[in-house]
């Protein structure tokens, strides 16, 4: 990559995770840019200030309308909420190398056996790399309920998961009787682990999820979060992952939610692919040859 394409990416990158905490003394680089808002017409391309090419940068790129989620303490702290009760039995017990039919005999059979009263809640998340669309969708069968929203731009199909379990916590949380067992079953091993581990990229969604679970069962509502296999014929999950791609049809976005700084970062990736500094070589120098990538 050409140097200053590689310039103008890891500023972005820079600027991406400076963002995130609101305290940083680079933001004001940035926010209260003096040379951007006075001196812009001054400055030639090979002497320009920090603050005045991010500007730029993000005008040129239509990155100005993009919110990026920022990082807050934790109230209340961890060691009072506690962490959400997760489970990956199943995943323990089965290989991806067993033919998909004993896979999904095995869960449905655990499934049973260890919630065999409780309620089952299926949760999904989905994106489309081409449109940049994404969506969630939770459903719970015995009581005929269902949701899907489509989310903001440019989400990571990690964050719709997670905001899938959220969403369908906060359910729970208004419409639930004390008392009941619930399952949340959901095919993303990541978010099993982040919960479980009380980390994650995403701490603006782990940390209400975490303190969601917490006053369920101040409530008297157990909930587990289970990890089962994708695409192997699970009706729930099958019919959860059809409503979270319907949920990118929509025409509007139903629920607004900030980018991450990693998000973000890869939008800015996609603009300083290999297409981007083929086409800007000539005007670099330095570089001795160019060459364009073909399908044959």
């Amino acid at each position: 990559m050409p140097l200053q394409l590689r310039r103008d990416h890891l500023s972005l990158k820079y600027y991406a995770r400076t963002k995130q905490n609101q305290t940083n003394p680079a933001n004001q680089l940035v926010d209260d840019c003096i040379e951007y808002q006075i001196y812009n017409h001054k400055w030639n391309e090979h002497n320009i200030p920090y603050g005045f090419r991010i500007q730029n940068l993000i005008k040129d790129n239509d990155l100005d309308k993009i919110n990026l989620v920022t990082k807050k303490s934790r109230d209340p702290p961890p060691w009072i909420v506690g962490q959400a009760t997760t489970s990956s039995n199943i995943k323990d017990n089965v290989s991806k190398k067993e033919n998909p039919h004993i896979i999904k005999s095995k869960a449905l059979e655990y499934i049973d056996n260890a919630y065999k009263n409780h309620l089952k809640i299926y949760t999904d998340g989905s994106t489309d790399p081409a449109s940049g669309k994404t969506g969630y969708a939770f459903l719970i069968p015995s009581k005929l309920i269902a949701s899907y929203k489509r989310t903001s731009d440019n989400l990571s199909v990690y964050t719709t998961e997670m905001t899938a379990i959220y969403q369908s916590l906060k359910w729970l949380f208004f419409n639930h009787q004390p008392g009941q067992k619930v399952v949340i079953l959901i095919d993303s091993y990541s978010a099993i682990q982040s919960i479980q581990n009380d980390t994650s990229s995403r701490p603006d969604i782990l940390q209400p999820i975490q303190l969601l679970a917490c006053r369920l069962k101040q409530k008297n509502i157990e909930v587990t979060i289970e990890w089962i296999p994708a695409h192997v014929g699970i009706l729930g999950n099958e019919q959860v992952d059809k409503l979270a791609k319907l949920a990118l049809s929509k025409d509007k976005i139903d629920l607004n939610i900030s980018l991450s700084a990693n998000e973000f970062i890869a939008i800015t990736t996609e603009l300083y692919t290999v297409d981007s500094f083929i086409f800007a070589g000539t005007n670099f120098r330095g570089l001795r040859k160019t060459y364009m990538f073909v399908d044959i």
